[in-house]
């Protein structure tokens, strides 16, 4: 082998052309490798290549790929493609923003297993034209019935401009009231005896029509009437006590120049039968059979019959007598109206004896004056209506409760029982806190209270409105529970002999709605804002491809 012959048997030096890694043909026909080292500061020139080819590979999953700038092309419609892009990713942002912020709630339905046994019954209802001593409340479901409610109840009267007055209290009910008549063998026999007895010797009471009533208003000062009607028993009760007053009122005269303890007893005192001198006037005792002139009873609103009225100077005085039912009662209630009549002006003692009922009515006198009272039983003002308002305990299962006129002494005249009313508020369950409030939220005062604010009016006779509730029980994070009620109404019409009743019915839902929290985690707003605005502009990328790919053909 000669020294310049390094290849091989070319004969020439370095590496072939063909073979840039320096292989070539050995003396022996194989193939020569040669290594080509180069080594810097210890470094080996193989970790470059290396280093180039994961470059290589990590760009070529480059999803992001740019186009140089120069080789990009603008158009006006790919500008109003963009703001049109623009636009819409920001209006959607702002909705999904307001959206995710905003609280949600998740309803489930499953069946109501809370186990309590009664529910709470919460009312506010004014009564526009029935008085409160009228007012009666009744409870009536399938496990039983309940007459005149008055526990947890209060009531105030209302004047007719719609002003609530004065509190008459709760748990009130109507004191019994004493009547001139004792039972007999089982029979109710009247002081005075019977009416066919005491009408012997003539009826002493007037009977009065409305042409009398109206002349009798017009001449006499003091007019004491009695409105009944023949199938009302409290009126069959009173009549010989009433006709026995007449009687009285007719034959007691007292002289003005007699002593105080003296009386002048006459058969023809007065012109007028059933009058009586009161403090020099004339009282006359009248009734009115409400059965014949209804339609006059009817325009002095008569509501319950026996209604009882003092008529003074041609105008009702006060409001109707509620009092005990004897001669002696009524005697003391005229003495103490001349009373409040004749208050004016100094009471000497000649005018103070100036009345009716000899020594027991001087005696009440003295009594009330004595001890500084007046007796207000008669001295309040005559309020049409009455507002109810408290709650009833009532059990889980289908009922109602109803409001109507009923009296303990009377009988409703059921032309003139008007059960106009306005619901201030009803609902069912315990009242809410303000923490209880808030979690419920504030349109449940809508779902659980809908009739608030509500006029029911009865517009003619013998109607009135019915209410229909289905309650729902509803709980709110399982720490907030209330009822959902859904209400209908309608007018009710009553045949003439029944007294209407403003009726609020209500069945319990077997099903309970759970109400929760559905508030979204955060990633799922990431998510959904990501997705609209990629979509967006895809969908808008497209629609551009789209008209470019169109105009091009």
């Amino acid at each position: 082998m000669q020294d310049g012959n390094v290849n091989g048997v070319n004969g020439h030096l370095g590496p072939d052309a063909s073979n840039p890694n320096g292989l070539g043909p050995s003396p022996a026909g194989g193939t020569l490798r040669m290594r080509r080292k180069q080594s810097y500061g210890g470094l080996s020139g193989g970790d470059s290549s290396e280093s180039n080819t994961v470059s290589r590979k990590l760009s070529s999953i480059d999803m992001y790929r740019r186009v140089p700038a120069e080789l990009m092309q603008t158009t006006q419609r790919g500008s109003i493609f963009s703001m049109m892009a623009l636009c819409a990713v920001t209006f959607l942002a702002i909705i999904e923003t307001v959206a995710f912020m905003k609280t949600s709630y998740k309803q489930v339905l499953k069946l109501d297993s809370s186990g309590s046994e009664r529910i709470r019954l919460n009312f506010n209802i004014t009564m526009m034209d029935l008085k409160c001593e009228y007012v009666a409340i009744d409870v009536v479901t399938a496990l039983g019935n309940r007459q005149n409610v008055t526990k947890n109840i209060g009531k105030w009267e209302v004047s007719g401009e719609g002003v609530r007055q004065r509190f008459l209290g709760r748990n009130k009910d109507q004191k019994d009231l004493e009547h001139d008549h004792y039972e007999d063998e089982g029979q109710i026999q009247n002081l005075y005896g019977s009416i066919e007895e005491l009408h012997e010797n003539g009826e002493d009471a007037v009977d009065l029509d409305p042409e009398l009533f109206t002349s009798l208003l017009e001449s006499e000062e003091y007019l004491f009437v009695d409105f009944f009607a023949p199938w009302c028993s409290w009126c069959r009760l009173l009549e010989p006590t009433w006709e026995a007053l007449a009687e009285e009122m007719k034959i007691l005269t007292k002289s003005e120049n007699n002593d105080d303890d003296n009386f002048e007893l006459t058969d023809d005192a007065d012109p007028v039968a059933g009058t009586k001198s009161l403090s020099g006037k004339a009282v006359t005792i009248g009734k009115m059979d409400c059965e014949k002139h209804s339609d006059f009873c009817d325009a002095q609103q008569v509501m319950a019959f026996p209604a009882i009225r003092l008529f003074v100077k041609g105008k009702k005085y006060m409001r109707d007598y509620d009092g005990d039912r004897t001669v002696d009662a009524f005697l003391d209630y005229l003495a103490a109206v001349e009373l409040e009549l004749i208050s004016g002006h100094v009471v000497v003692a000649e005018e103070r004896n100036k009345v009716i009922g000899g020594d027991k009515t001087k005696n009440f006198f003295k009594t009330k004056h004595q001890n500084g009272r007046k007796k207000k039983d008669w001295h309040y003002e005559d309020h049409p209506g009455c507002q109810v308002m408290g709650f009833l305990m009532t059990d889980r299962v289908p009922g109602n409760f109803h409001i109507e006129a009923r009296s303990a002494h009377h009988q409703i005249n059921p032309k003139a029982a008007n059960l106009t009313h306005e619901i201030h508020h009803l609902s069912f369950g315990n009242p809410l806190d303000r923490m209880g409030w808030k979690v419920s939220g504030m349109d449940s005062k809508i779902l659980t209270s809908p009739m608030d604010g509500n006029v029911y009016i009865d517009t003619k006779k013998h109607q009135a409105h019915h209410h229909f509730m289905k309650v729902i029980s509803t709980t709110y994070e399982e720490e907030v529970q209330v009822f959902q009620v859904l209400s209908q109404s309608q007018t009710m019409l009553y045949n003439k002999t029944a007294i209407p009743e403003a009726r609020f019915s209500y069945d319990m839902s077997p099903i309970t709605v759970a109400v929760s929290d559905n508030s979204r985690p955060w990633y799922d707003y990431l998510t959904s804002l990501f997705a609209l605005i990629g979509g967006t502009f895809t969908v808008i990328g497209f629609f551009d491809s789209t008209i470019t790919s169109l105009k091009k053909k």
